[in-house]
């Protein structure tokens, strides 16, 4: 996987979003920036200064596969080590090389917590999950914001234990 920092890097977004007027485009990415400010505010809430694989939030991501889109993600630890990722995810309709009559865009949002099982699988389990399907890149950027502000507000009512909690068998 590679990825491009959205804000520093400024990234072409046709890739995830279409073919885009130059307002269209000025518009997703200051909807985009916001959803970046967002995301730091999380990890400031954690005492982190960074998001995603660059540390500035919103990424352009591109698997060796092919498949282009927009994520990001926050990791933060307890004292004890247990760790909980909040994610973002924005895949075009033809992410999995599925060819649609009409476009849509697809928002994932989750939590992921370290696995606390008794038979330990190594991983992390996805303890919340949203998922928003909109028909308008817009509408994408859009649902982007509004899913890492509900991720901000989960982040911050909920202490990490609470979501480590959900990943264990107790």
């Amino acid at each position: 996987m590679k990825s491009s920092s959205l804000s520093k890097n400024q990234p072409h977004l046709e890739s995830v979003f279409g073919a885009l007027s130059v307002e269209d485009d000025s518009k997703i990415r200051s909807i985009l920036k916001n959803a970046d400010d967002v995301l730091l505010e999380i990890a400031n809430h954690f005492g982190r200064d960074r998001a995603g694989w660059e540390g500035t939030g919103l990424e352009l991501t591109w698997m060796e596969s092919g498949q282009v889109a927009i994520s990001s993600f926050v990791g933060a630890c307890t004292a004890r080590g247990g760790c909980v990722d909040f994610t973002i995810d924005l895949q075009p309709s033809w992410y999995y090389g599925e060819k649609a009559s009409t476009l849509s865009w697809n928002i994932e949002s989750g939590i992921q917590a370290d696995c606390g099982h008794f038979d330990d699988h190594g991983g992390m389990d996805q303890v919340h999950e949203v998922i928003a399907t909109t028909k308008t890149p817009i509408g994408a950027a859009i649902e982007v914001l509004n899913a890492v502000q509900e991720l901000r507000r989960l982040a911050t009512t909920f202490p990490l234990e609470h979501w480590l909690e959900m990943s264990s068998d107790h």
